[in-house]
């Protein structure tokens, strides 16, 4: 993760770098938020604007319109616009006095000679998704004209698989297996080698099972259970035999030991090929005879950076492919299998590379494709077009977040001033913010690309942000960070490199984590534990239980003294997650329950929710609130612990929500004229806010739609290696 940083970090440095030392400060702030615009929000469009303005305005400036230029040309060759050419001819031409400049664009335009020369390599958009669309892990199809993908927004089919077609730019429902909203769905789906069929895996209430579907239309075959076994809580499908007789998948078992083999299409059979580390392989591609299975992996317990393998199918060896200090990931094979592709990111930019495969065997060593490229793999199709999946900066993959700050009058319930941004990094991918107890430090949690996600501890006094990457893979959905009360650790939960999942402790200053509890059976099919919460006095943590049992489900509140270990059970509540916080002195907790909790809310359905308070010590619940909505909850506890502030959404998509204050005390609730519709959509965000130590200041995540992923196609690159033949 922080190698991930690092080199968004000295790509601005690089970049800014070929500016004179006497640039104005002014034209250096436009090039770095120019460079955020192009790297970190990946809107090279809106880049190529801003760059433009920087030319127009600092004409005289020599090094800062090379630089410009050079930035400008970058952003449309990743486009795959011809203009690049011209900027970059432009700079050779007209800037010779700037020789950094100008010798970076004689080396792209090297290789764009060579790309053209070898048949004119081109990356193209194919596809933005729809705002409630998700891939996760999924191929197209050989032919290159069929995307799976799910969708979490259509009427009576959320969670369902879908089919769009690239040529038409239609979309199909391809399943109809989801028959309870947040308990069902559909994820990571591959084709058949003769593309009438997907392999795809279905969340079924406790478990995933491995099903198969033909996707001829009209219309669509029932599906079939391939693979469902409770000991395997996970099995993803990751790619289909050329043969068609099997299909490589990952899987994770109860025990927590992860796995790689192979399921035959015929009888649902599973052969294990490999036990790997509980994260796996980012993709499973089979060469194209079928003999071999590639797949990236971890190099070490710490970091996700990755090496790649190949596998011989019958099990006679196992062979390092790719073996590098760089981060390294699997992209799939050439069509006549004598190139395996990867994405390597040891020239300090990431770019696609290709090595050399001959009789079973890697030969010689990697030879850079492309530079600068983006994207998880989606395969290749029959005629060698690599389709990649561009993730845009956000925090959930639905939702863009970012940390405010605002002073509050909690008396009158109501903001003093404007809320501003308090971190101007990863702009997009910041959410669940926590002060530290002397209200010096914002500690938050920060997205890195699709899988990472690190914590950010903001200084309050100097601005100055410092990150710790406590090894542990940290979940967005329903995270909740806390510090403790002497101000020198946070609680958080996760999961840590064996998949253990539970509630850990992370060291503020070095940022070590240490386990707090760890849940005995995971988060599918079984129980998990979140929602960690310090008592006053330091010497207790509370946490959240869920088991997720398709029967009898529920949630407790469980009290660990972390001297002794001792634990007890202290709320227990039927359900699955009703959202529960304990007050700033300790004494209650205040419980949101009701139908929306139980099930998960349903789009355009009202539910009927009700607010508890409970003594911290248990006892029997007093009810302060009920109400009837589309989604509800606590926003925060007023700081002298007396009252809370809840919010009801009337609608779940638009955010729109009404507030009021509730005291403890029974007294008719208050409503309140506080526009809060800036928190987003239920279950993707943080939807709380943090009450400063000093009673004045509040910190919230305000959240917006992400920009939708996108889809992109690389042709005419393998072209390129034959031409240096």
């Amino acid at each position: 993760m922080r190698f991930r940083l690092t080199i968004v970090t000295l790509a601005i440095v690089a970049m800014v770098g070929f500016v004179a030392a006497e640039q104005s400060d002014a034209a250096r702030t436009m090039m770095e938020a120019a460079r955020k615009t192009e790297v970190v929000d990946g809107d090279l469009k809106g880049a190529i604007q801003q760059y433009k303005t920087i030319v127009d305005r600092y004409k005289t400036d020599r090094a800062v319109t090379a630089t410009a230029l050079v930035q400008m040309a970058e952003c449309y060759q990743k486009l795959g616009d011809a203009e690049s050419r011209k900027i970059y001819e432009r700079v050779v031409r007209d800037y010779a006095d700037q020789k950094e400049a100008v010798s970076v664009a004689r080396a792209q335009l090297g290789r764009t000679e060579s790309a053209e020369r070898a048949g004119g390599m081109s990356s193209r958009q194919v596809w933005t998704l729809p705002p409630s669309g998700t891939i996760d892990r999924v191929t197209v199809s050989h032919d290159g004209r069929y995307l799976p993908y799910t969708d979490w927004a259509v009427p009576r089919g959320n969670g369902e698989l879908f089919l769009h077609d690239i040529v038409a730019g239609a979309n199909r429902r391809i399943t109809n297996d989801v028959e309870k909203f947040g308990q069902e769905f559909v994820e990571e789906a591959t084709f058949s080698p003769d593309d009438t069929q997907l392999a795809y895996a279905l969340f079924n209430k406790d478990h995933y099972e491995l099903r198969i579907i033909g996707v001829q239309a009209p219309p669509a075959s029932h599906p079939r259970v391939l693979f469902s076994n409770s000991e395997v809580p996970r099995i993803f499908p990751g790619d289909w035999s050329a043969d068609g007789k099997w299909l490589a998948v990952q899987l994770q078992r109860k025990d927590k030991t992860a796995q790689i083999g192979l399921v035959a299409v015929k009888d649902g059979s599973l052969r294990v090929l490999k036990s790997v580390d509980w994260r796996g392989s980012s993709n499973l591609f089979f060469s194209p005879d079928s003999r071999y299975l590639a797949y990236d992996l971890p190099t070490t317990d710490t970091g996700n950076r990755r090496d790649v393998f190949v596998l011989a199918i019958d099990g006679s060896r196992e062979m390092p492919a790719v073996v590098h200090p760089s981060h390294d990931v699997l992209m799939g094979w050439s069509p006549d299998g004598r190139r395996l592709l990867f994405t390597s990111d040891r020239t300090g930019s990431t770019g696609l590379w290709a090595l050399a495969f001959v009789d079973g065997k890697p030969q010689g060593t990697p030879e850079q494709i492309k530079v600068d490229v983006t994207g998880n793999s989606m395969g290749l199709t029959r005629k060698g077009t690599l389709y990649s999946l561009v993730h845009h900066s956000n925090f959930t993959g639905v939702v863009r977040s970012d940390i405010q700050v605002a002073a509050f009058d909690f008396a009158k319930g109501q903001f003093l001033s404007t809320p501003g941004l308090a971190v101007q990094t990863f702009v997009g991918a910041n959410n669940f913010p926590a002060w530290s107890p002397d209200g010096k430090y914002l500690a938050l949690l920060s997205r890195r690309g699709r899988e990472d996600t690190v914590i950010v501890i903001l200084s309050h006094a100097t601005g100055q942000l410092r990150e710790l990457q406590p090894q542990l893979t940290i979940y967005v959905g329903g995270a909740a960070l806390r510090w403790s009360p002497d101000g020198l650790s946070l609680a958080i939960q996760a999961t840590d490199s064996k998949g253990r999942q539970g509630i850990f402790r992370i060291d503020a200053t070095t940022g070590e984590a240490t386990p707090i509890a760890l849940s005995s059976r995971g988060p599918v099919g079984g129980e998990s534990f979140i929602g960690p919460a310090w008592a006053p006095d330091g010497k207790r943590i509370y946490y959240n239980r869920i088991n997720r049992a398709s029967e009898g489900a529920f949630t407790a509140i469980v009290e660990r003294d972390l001297s002794s270990g001792n634990e007890k059970e202290v709320i227990r509540r039927s359900g699955r997650t009703p959202f529960w916080d304990l007050s700033p002195d300790g004494k209650y907790w205040v419980v949101a329950d009701g139908d929306f909790v139980r099930g998960g809310p349903i789009p355009g359905r009202a539910g009927k929710w009700n607010v508890l308070l409970i003594p911290a010590s248990g006892g029997e619940p007093k009810e302060l609130m009920r109400g009837e909505s589309q989604g509800g909850g606590v926003l925060m506890w007023a700081p002298d612990s007396h009252s809370i502030f809840v919010y009801s959404i009337k609608d779940e998509f638009t955010g729109d929500r009404e507030v009021w204050r509730v005291a403890i005390d029974g007294t008719e609730p208050q409503k309140l004229g506080l526009n809060v519709n800036f928190l987003g959509p239920l279950y993707n965000s943080d939807q709380q806010f943090h009450a400063h130590p000093d009673g004045k200041r509040v910190a919230f995540a305000a959240t917006e739609p992400a920009k939708p992923d996108e889809v992109w196609a690389l042709e005419n690159f393998l072209t390129t290696l034959s031409a240096k033949k």
